[in-house]
């Protein structure tokens, strides 16, 4: 585990240890259900974030960092939530953050302090769909030691003119960023992103490797895995022009050292094809945790949780969440999948708003607090 991020956070409490209760109780719901009905000024003023969707998440240092998405219009909202501290689910350790650019459908990346990240580290947000203010930078920098964002990068060859529906992963070994998948959905030839690589330490673009069908999609799910060195993604569509549904139920895997795409092999509760869903890989690496998404454009939609064990390479579903989710944020931690955002649905009016849902993979069960001291519990 990294060490705990130690910026201010607006919500200063001293560490505690929560019971882990099913999230079942009906007066708690109802609380939930409030809470979320709160007009964003409101949530505001009390330093919740505003509920979002298509939203830039990654996870540096203790810390889950989420800019941008939808919630009535674009958003240009960034917030963190700390995940070296106890919190229930009705009261997290949100800090609310300066704000980045208006822009939706991106990815953000995280930058140690050691590969060039800066003090504290910084946060990359990368591509998105534009505004009605207008296209957002590319590339903006947001660092965590200042608390300020930069929106342009000097130096920096573009990989495209813009970029959406993709992910970004970042290799803690040699500092590398990877964006995967995604496509320009800004001019009429759609370019698909075969795999484009930044390089914090030299601020340039480094390579592209070649895609595969399998690869170069949209709406994808991609992790950092500790334990193969490598980037493993699942699942995610064709873009237009040619709208498709969710395609494969494999693993992809490139191994940045070959610089080559395989399909890992797995087993067990194989998960179905999916798009729009969230992927987050535990501390050490040993465990994935693969939620929610959506099947088609038909409004078949997930609830649905799947964790695979990295060294066996096998699928085990865990216990659905009580609420289908898509197009979230999520992260792993103290062997729990945390999950904020995002809808129930394809539309607006199913906003699943502000209230994070905690998963423990000890109990196989959403609670209603997030334990930072928790561990993963050995069974013979």
């Amino acid at each position: 585990m990294n060490h705990p991020h130690t910026a201010p956070t607006s919500h200063k409490r001293k560490p505690r240890k929560p019971t882990h209760r099913l999230l079942a109780s009906s007066t708690f719901l109802a609380a939930l259900c409030l809470l979320a009905s709160l007009p964003a000024s409101t949530l505001a003023q009390k330093g919740y974030p505003v509920g979002t969707r298509r939203v830039g998440f990654t996870t540096l240092d203790d810390v889950l960092y989420i800019q941008g998405g939808f919630d009535t219009d674009t958003s240009n909202q960034f917030v963190s939530l700390d995940l070296s501290t106890s919190w229930d689910t009705s009261s997290p350790a949100w800090t609310i953050l300066k704000d980045g650019q208006y822009t939706s459908h991106l990815a953000l990346a995280s930058i140690s302090a050691g590969v060039n990240g800066g003090a504290k580290g910084s946060i990359l947000s990368i591509g998105g769909m534009p505004a009605s203010s207008g296209p957002p930078s590319f590339f903006a920098l947001y660092d965590i030691d200042s608390a300020s964002w930069t929106n342009t990068m000097n130096n920096v060859k573009l990989p495209y003119p813009a970029l959406e529906g993709h992910a970004a992963v970042s290799d803690p070994n040699t500092g590398l960023i990877y964006i995967v998948g995604g496509f320009n959905g800004t001019t009429s030839n759609f370019l698909y992103n075969t795999l484009s690589v930044y390089d914090p330490k030299s601020s340039k673009m480094v390579s592209q490797q070649a895609g595969t069908a399998a690869t170069s999609l949209t709406d994808v799910g991609a992790v950092w895995s500790t334990q193969r060195n490598s980037i493993l993604t699942f699942g995610g569509s064709r873009a237009p022009p040619a709208v498709t549904n969710a395609i494969g139920n494999d693993i992809q895997e490139y191994d940045v050292s070959a610089k080559s795409w395989k399909t890992m092999s797995t087993s067990g509760d194989v998960p179905p094809a999916r798009l729009d869903h969230c992927m987050a890989a535990s501390d050490d690496g040993s465990k994935i945790v693969l939620f929610g998404g959506t099947q088609d454009s038909n409004n078949v939609f997930f609830n649905s949780i799947y964790i695979l064990d990295v060294k066996s390479g096998k699928w085990k579903q865990g216990t659905s969440a009580p609420t289908a989710r898509t197009r979230m944020a999520c992260t792993f931690h103290s062997y729990q999948f945390i999950a904020w955002g995002g809808s129930s649905g394809g539309q607006r009016s199913t906003m699943l708003n502000n209230v994070p849902i905690v998963y423990d993979l000890n109990s196989d069960k959403w609670v209603e607090a997030y334990d930072a001291s928790n561990t993963e519990k050995k069974t013979n």
